[in-house]
Parts: structure tokens; C-alpha cells; sequence
């Protein structure tokens, strides 16, 4: 292969790489969400079930039915402490019982 040739197929694979990493910054930055979101994810094995679903404050929380002892956790994200936090629990039992 001649060093012109050689010299064309570099000039080639450089501009077409640039080309993409340009196309990839733009999707990166433009094109893709910000965050992730679930809509109603639901999760069931043994005696648990869980569901992901969006409170009245606009936040997704993730509720956790232990089927056993029928109680209900509900568990949402707070950004300040990176964790996931348990909000509130109750007796499926006090609520057939209204």
C-alpha cells in the first residue's frame, strides 16, 4: 500500500470517528432524558409485591406489600441523603376494617 493510500485511509477513519463522537455529544447532551422515570413498574415474588407509582407531591415512591403479615411500606428517595427512605407503614387490616 502506498503511503498516499495509507494517508487517505487515516484521513477516513479520523474524520468518520469525529464525526460520531460528535453525533454521540449531541444525543448525550440534547436528545436523552435528564432522569429516569417508571410508570406503574410492578415486581412480585414470594410474599411480597412491589409497585413503583407517583405520589401527590409529583415524587415516585415505591410501595411493598409483604402479603404475610399484610402491611404496606411505602418507601421514596431523598436526594439530600441518597437513600431510599421508609415514609410510611399500615395494616392492610386497618384499612378493610373503614
Amino acid at each position: 500500500m502506498s503511503s498516499e493510500k495509507l494517508n487517505t485511509s487515516i484521513i477516513a477513519l479520523a474524520a468518520s470517528a469525529l464525526v460520531l463522537a460528535v453525533i454521540l455529544a449531541v444525543i448525550h447532551l440534547a436528545v436523552l432524558p435528564r432522569t429516569a422515570v417508571a410508570d406503574n413498574v410492578q415486581s412480585s415474588g414470594g410474599d411480597y409485591n412491589m409497585v413503583a407509582a407517583r405520589v401527590t407531591t409529583g415524587d415516585e415512591a415505591v410501595w411493598v406489600l409483604d402479603a404475610r403479615s399484610r402491611t404496606v411500606g411505602i418507601y421514596q428517595y431523598d436526594n439530600n441523603s441518597q437513600s431510599l427512605e421508609l415514609r410510611r407503614t399500615f395494616s392492610l387490616q386497618a384499612v378493610e376494617g373503614r
